[in-house]
């Protein structure tokens, strides 16, 4: 039977400033994300009343400050066509020394005036949407070539702001307004997989907010306090401002409901964000231990051994061996991978070479279908669960394996390789199981790997998750050494140990092996070779 990790409290992520712990619900999959693309631009999303000079100076500066291209769309406010609404709606960027902005207004779906304005846009740097009532921005124009010239910009790395009406405006599933319960409209979608209530405290919107999440329990709720913004740019949301922007998941996956609370510099990752409230509503499978294929070299960070480097090699086909080096997780690309490359030259395969996949496609699982080892490194594991994780993907490299390939990696991505991710989260690796990113690719079935073991006293951690999850092996590898395992056995290369936990059903505690240079141990046997 498929089954996820289940986490004591002893594991389970605490909620806080960095993680939340999440919710879950039903919802349609049309509705659901394609993508969690990091964004190209920034998006500035104020929860209305006074803003103080800090938030707009910040997007002005992202504009291009006194350089910027403003635009600033009106629409929402019955003031729009009012005889000085260009002064009024200008004059406070001009004072915080902006020289070029203008107004974009359509009331009236006119194509050639829309058009006109969708041109104003594409030559703008930076685009500001006013408050008072979204229905009149959305009525105006939503699916028009508006609303397209607002993506290119983003695209482009410019800046989208707004305020009230102007923030709400920004999620695609939509606040339209309501007290208790909201009434939901379709919003400019500027990015997926949000949606954004404002005045949040101010007006006592909890209940609200949290109805449309439990609704759509795929989404992530963020509630906006007046005086507030959110800075969104890549994968980071930066609270701006001298109140709170309030994050809610709801209830599911056998999660309650989470509401953390951020204040002025607080830093939360929405890509995590997205999938944790994505799995909460359709649990990832989880992959049950099995016998391995192939062969799988665990490096423990450090120095990997060059004898652990030339199994890798004879069991990816010796002199025949075609092996790629994936530097996704690196923070250098180039001088990592070019290190670890010349170190598998030594070994003296029939070729090597790097990719730098930042996302796997087609040419990326074409180029897997002809290697016989697939190398990773690098210290950000979330990245390779980004670009490998669509079936496809994990599919290419299990293949590897079931051709009696090799797959190998060191650093933090040898956690990518098992069922269970171990620190997996963007912002905080001291976090043991991070919602959204606790599920590996499954390469070692039914297994947790932690490299840096000794060093950085992680047995403690190992005996955890196999508490959490008791039909889970936990695999800790010290530094400069490296854990070689292929069917159900383990072998060591290097200098230091590698601890191997289990789940001990008659004694109600994990079992501990210490596995050291030149042993072999049997997972299912539990013993020594």
């Amino acid at each position: 039977m498929q089954r996820r990790p289940r986490y004591p409290d002893a594991v389970r992520p605490r909620t806080g400033i960095l993680l939340l712990s999440l919710v879950v619900g039903t919802s349609s999959a049309q509705e659901v994300p394609e993508s969690d693309a990091p964004l190209r631009g920034h998006l500035v999303i104020c929860g209305g009343g006074k803003l103080g000079v800090g938030v707009r100076t910040r997007f002005l500066d992202l504009a291009g400050g006194s350089e910027a291209k403003l635009i600033v769309i009106p629409t929402a406010s019955r003031h729009a066509e009012d005889d000085d609404a260009e002064t009024y709606y200008t004059e406070n960027w001009n004072k915080l020394g902006a020289t070029d902005v203008s107004l974009v207004h359509v009331r009236e779906r006119d194509r050639g005036e829309l058009e006109a304005a969708a041109q104003k846009i594409g030559k703008a740097t930076g685009v500001w949407i006013s408050g008072g009532d979204q229905r009149r921005l959305t009525a105006a124009y939503g699916d028009t070539a508006v609303l397209t010239a607002l993506h290119e910009l983003l695209d482009r790395g410019g800046v989208v702001g707004g305020t009230s009406a102007g923030a709400a405006c920004m999620s695609g599933v939509m606040i339209e307004g309501g007290r208790e319960e909201a009434e939901i409209g379709e919003g400019f979608d500027l990015y997926p997989g949000i949606v954004v209530d404002q005045h949040f405290r101010q007006r006592k919107r909890f209940g609200r907010l949290r109805g449309v999440i439990r609704d759509r329990p795929h989404l992530v709720g963020i509630g906006i306090d007046e005086g507030t913004a959110l800075e969104v740019h890549g994968r980071r949301g930066t609270v701006l401002g001298r109140d709170m922007v309030t994050v809610y998941l709801a209830a599911g996956g056998g999660r309650e409901e989470s509401r953390t609370e951020l204040r002025s510099s607080n830093t939360v990752d929405l890509v995590q964000l997205r999938r944790a409230a994505r799995a909460r509503n359709e649990p990832p499978e989880f992959r049950p231990f099995g016998p391995v294929a192939g062969t799988v070299v665990l490096g423990g960070g450090g120095t990997v051994p060059d004898d652990a480097y030339l199994e890798f090699v004879a069991a990816a086909g010796g002199a025949k061996a075609r092996v790629l080096v994936v530097t996704t997780a690196c923070a250098n690309p180039d001088r990592d991978g070019l290190k670890t490359l010349e170190a598998i030259r030594r070994m003296k395969p029939a070729s090597v070479e790097i990719a730098a996949w930042q996302t796997a496609d087609a040419v990326t699982i074409e180029d897997l279908s002809s290697a016989s080892g697939v190398w990773f490194l690098g210290d950000r594991p979330w990245q390779v669960i980004d670009a490998f994780e669509p079936e496809e993907s994990t599919a290419a490299l299990r293949d590897v394996l079931a051709r009696g390939g090799a797959v190998g990696g060191t650093q933090a991505t040898v956690t990518c390789l098992g069922s269970a991710l171990l620190r997996g989260h963007p912002l905080d690796d001291a976090i043991l199981f991070a919602e959204g990113y606790e599920h590996g690719l499954g390469l070692l079935p039914g297994f947790a790997i932690e490299p840096h073991c000794s060093q950085r006293n992680l047995g403690k951690a190992l005996a955890g998750a196999v508490s959490a999850d008791r039909a889970m092996f936990a695999v800790g590898i010290d530094e400069d050494t490296a854990a070689v395992i292929h069917g159900a056995s383990l072998r060591v290369r290097g200098k230091g140990k590698v601890l191997v936990y289990q789940w001990s059903a008659t004694r109600h505690k994990p079992l501990r092996a210490v596995c050291r240079r030149k042993n072999d141990f049997d997972f299912v046997e539990w013993k020594m070779r």
